[in-house]
C-alpha cells in the first residue's frame, strides 16, 4: 500500500504561549487588542493624507512586517493545533476612512477611538485594522490603529510602527490593489503534529517554571512581618469602582506634556522613567477616584507588563511577563507618592526576578487554553468580578517610543496615544509612551463602571506640575 502523499506546508507557524492566551480568553466584554492613535500633520504634503494614501504607504512595507500578514487557522483540536498562516493582505478590507464633524478636537477623536476599541476584530482575515480620521479643527489628521494582542506586545507595536513609518517624508508609490488570496486548505495532520510536539517538548519547561514559583512562594511565607516588607501581590488589591464586571463599551482619553518636565523629576529624585510614570498615574487616579468618593485607604495594585525580549528585532509576538506595583493613591502629597513608588518598585522587581522573568511565558506555552478559556468566560458571564476579591485594580504600562520625528508618507507624526486592553475586575488601562520630545498618555475604561475618563486625563497637567514643584523643592533642600 502506497504511503499517503506528504501534506504541503502552506507557510504555517504554530500559535503558542501568551499569543494563544490572548486569542482564547477573549470574550464579548474582554477584547484583547491594542489601539494606537496617531496625530498626523499633512498640511505641507503634496497630497492629502487619507485612507487611499495610507494604503499606498503600507503596500510596499507589509513584506517587512510579518505579523500583519498572519491569518488565524484553527485546528480540529482547538488552540493546541491553531496556526498562523502567512498570505497576501487586501488593504481595502483593513484600511478605511472616517470623517468627524468639521472642527473636531482630540476629545472627539478619543470618543471615536473608544468606539473602535469596543468592537472585536473579524477573525476571517489578519487581525488588524487602521482608520484614517478627518475633520480635525486644526487641519491635522488622526490614524486609529487597532492590532490584536496575539500579534504584538507593547515593544513589538513600537517595532511595527518603525517598520511602517519612515524617518523622513517620502511620497509613496501608486498602489495596484492586490486582493488577498483565499487561505490554503490545511491538512489536519499538520495540526495534530503541532499538538504532539507541544506535548513532547514542554515537560521540562513546565517543571522549571513550577519549581521557580514554589521557591518564590516559600520565600514570601518565610518573610517575617515588619522585617522585610512584602511587595504588592495579586489578590491583595482594595475594592474600588474599577473592581467590577465590565461591558463591551469603552471610553478613551488622551493627555500629553513635555518630556523635559518628566526628565527634571527623574533627575531630581534619581528615579526611573517608569517610577515617574507610576507616580503620575497614582496622582491622577487619586484625583479621579476622589470625584467618585472612592479613594481607598491603601495602595492600589497594578499589573505592570514587562518585556523579556532578548533579540534586537521586535516586530511581532508577545515576549512579556508581569510584575505587580503598588500605586499610593492614599497619599495626598505628590512627592510622597513618588518616594513611595521609588521605594516599593525595587521590591516588586526583586520578587519578579525570584519568580523568573520567563516563568509566565514558559507556563503559557503548555497551559490548557481551551479549559482556561471556558473558566474565563464563566468568570465573565457570571459576573464573578463583582463578588470575588480583585486580582489587580488596573494595568499600567510605560513604553519608550521613538526619539525622533516619524513620517507616514509625507505626513509628520505629531503625537501618539496608546490604549491597552481592560478586563473584568480591572476596568482601567493607563499607558504612557515617549515620542520625540513629548510624553503621551492614553487611558481606556469601561464607562458603565468607571467615572468619566476625560476627568482622568484632565488631571495629568496639574499632577505633572505638582511633581515638578516637588522636584524643585527637593533640589533646593540639597
Amino acid at each position: 500500500m502506497a504511503a499517503p502523499p506528504k501534506p504541503p506546508d502552506p507557510g504555517l507557524r504554530p500559535v503558542v504561549g501568551i499569543d494563544a492566551a490572548f486569542l482564547r480568553t477573549e470574550t464579548a466584554s474582554t477584547l484583547w487588542h491594542v489601539v494606537g492613535i496617531i496625530v498626523l500633520d499633512d498640511r505641507t504634503a503634496s497630497a492629502p493624507f487619507d485612507a487611499e494614501m495610507l494604503r499606498r504607504v503600507l503596500a510596499p512595507r507589509l513584506g517587512a512586517v510579518e505579523v500583519l500578514r498572519r491569518r488565524l487557522v484553527d485546528g480540529p483540536v482547538g488552540v493546541a493545533g491553531a496556526q498562523w498562516q502567512l498570505g497576501d493582505v487586501d488593504l481595502d478590507l483593513h484600511v478605511r476612512g472616517v470623517r468627524l464633524p468639521d472642527g473636531a478636537d482630540l476629545a472627539e477623536v478619543a470618543a471615536l477611538a473608544g468606539e473602535i476599541a469596543g468592537r472585536p476584530l473579524p477573525r476571517d482575515r489578519p487581525l488588524w485594522e487602521f482608520t484614517v480620521v478627518d475633520g480635525l479643527a486644526d487641519g491635522r489628521k488622526a490614524l486609529v490603529a487597532k492590532v490584536h494582542h496575539s500579534l504584538v506586545d507593547g515593544v513589538a507595536a513600537v517595532g511595527v510602527l518603525g517598520a511602517l513609518f519612515g524617518a523622513a517624508p517620502e511620497a509613496p508609490p501608486l498602489r495596484t490593489p492586490t486582493p488577498a488570496t483565499p487561505p490554503a486548505t490545511v491538512d489536519p495532520r499538520i495540526h495534530l503534529g503541532a499538538v504532539a510536539r507541544t506535548a513532547l517538548d514542554q515537560p521540562a519547561v513546565v517543571a522549571r517554571a513550577v519549581t521557580r514559583l514554589a521557591r518564590s512562594g516559600w520565600r514570601l511565607l518565610r518573610a517575617a512581618p515588619g522585617r522585610a516588607p512584602v511587595p504588592a501581590l495579586p489578590f491583595t488589591a482594595p475594592r474600588t469602582c474599577l473592581s467590577r464586571s465590565i461591558t463591551p463599551d469603552r471610553a478613551a482619553a488622551f493627555a500629553e506634556f513635555d518630556l523635559v518636565a518628566l526628565d527634571e523629576v527623574r533627575a531630581a529624585f534619581d528615579v526611573t522613567f517608569n517610577d515617574v510614570a507610576l507616580a503620575l498615574t497614582a496622582g491622577v487616579l487619586r484625583t479621579w477616584l476622589a470625584e467618585a468618593g472612592d479613594v481607598p485607604d491603601r495602595p492600589l495594585v497594578s499589573a505592570v507588563p514587562t518585556s523579556v525580549r532578548r533579540g534586537a528585532d521586535a516586530r511581532g509576538g508577545n515576549e512579556v511577563s508581569v510584575l505587580f506595583g503598588a500605586l499610593p493613591v492614599h497619599l495626598p502629597d505628590a512627592g510622597d507618592r513618588l518616594a513611595f513608588v521609588a521605594e516599593q518598585m525595587p521590591r516588586a522587581k526583586a520578587l519578579y526576578e525570584q519568580v523568573g522573568p520567563r516563568t509566565l511565558p514558559a507556563l503559557a506555552l503548555v497551559a490548557p487554553w481551551n479549559v482556561a478559556a471556558a473558566v474565563f468566560r464563566a468568570y465573565s458571564d457570571l459576573g464573578l468580578a463583582d463578588r470575588l476579591p480583585p486580582a489587580v485594580n488596573l494595568v499600567c504600562t510605560s513604553v519608550p517610543g521613538p526619539g525622533l520625528p516619524l513620517y507616514c508618507g509625507e505626513a509628520r507624526m505629531d503625537a501618539m496615544f496608546p490604549l491597552g486592553p481592560i478586563f473584568d475586575g480591572a476596568a482601567l488601562n493607563a499607558t504612557v509612551i515617549t515620542y520625540n520630545d513629548r510624553v503621551c498618555a492614553g487611558f481606556l475604561t469601561c464607562p458603565d463602571v468607571a467615572p468619566p475618563v476625560q476627568h482622568l486625563a484632565d488631571a495629568v497637567s496639574d499632577e505633572m506640575a505638582a511633581l515638578v514643584a516637588a522636584a524643585r523643592t527637593h533640589d533646593a533642600r540639597r
